[in-house]
């Protein structure tokens, strides 16, 4: 009876070892699979991390490439748009009192090589202002850019034939009259007629400058001033 008894207790001992074996085995096994999903989603942290950076970096390298290309691009296009010596000047003058014109191939001046549209816009909104001789002679009175590119550009001059032609120029210089020439540089005389005492309305007229048409006019005004 005891035998059995013992027998018994021997197995009862040895199911619960077993027992004992089986959890401690499986539960070794589910920190093992616990630690791996660690490490696993570790490893694709960093994975992605660099993945990041790199695309960062690769953006970063698209931006300052795309940059540098749109700066190139400008330059280009700077270029292309600017005239050279061997851009064709084509001018077209035009009287509108006949309505005659006449076109000429040109080389280009000398002063609009190298220049832009706007450049060259600018200088002929100048152009009436400080006009030559010879378009001053024939009534200029309005300049046109018609056509730009870096190939030849093309500039309408129109002129009004019936304009009296001013042959005199007046202008005060530290309040002394002085007399030019039609083109405004050549000196015809120094008058020495001081307008220190005039009103200032008549000072300032004479220091803006008057445009005289004849030899006569100019002998009027010089005596109405030193009068």
């Amino acid at each position: 009876m005891n035998k059995y008894y013992y027998i018994i207790a021997v197995c009862i001992s040895g199911l619960v070892s077993l027992t004992s074996m089986i959890f401690y085995y499986s539960f070794i096994n589910d920190v093992n699979r616990e630690e791996k999903r660690i490490l696993l989603e570790m490893s694709n942290s960093d994975l992605y991390k660099k993945q990041n950076d790199r695309i960062v970096s690769d953006d970063s390298d698209f931006e300052d490439n795309k940059s540098l290309k749109q700066n190139e691009i400008i330059e280009v296009n700077n270029e292309e748009n600017a005239t050279s010596e061997n851009t064709k000047y084509i001018l077209t003058e035009i009287d509108s009192v006949t309505s005659n014109k006449k076109t000429t191939m040109l080389n280009m001046p000398e002063e609009l090589i190298g220049l832009t549209r706007e450049e060259i816009q600018n200088y002929y909104n100048n152009y009436i202002d400080n006009m030559s001789v010879e378009d001053m002679e024939k009534g200029l009175f309005s300049v046109e850019l018609t056509s730009f590119s870096n190939d030849e550009i093309r500039v309408n001059k129109i002129f009004n034939s019936s304009l009296p032609v001013n042959q005199y120029y007046i202008k005060a210089e530290n309040n002394i009259i002085m007399v030019y020439e039609k083109d405004r540089i050549t000196l015809y005389e120094n008058t020495g007629i001081d307008i220190s005492g005039l009103p200032s309305e008549e000072v300032d007229i004479l220091n803006c400058g008057i445009e005289v048409k004849d030899k006569d006019e100019l002998i009027s005004i010089l005596e109405s001033y030193s009068s």
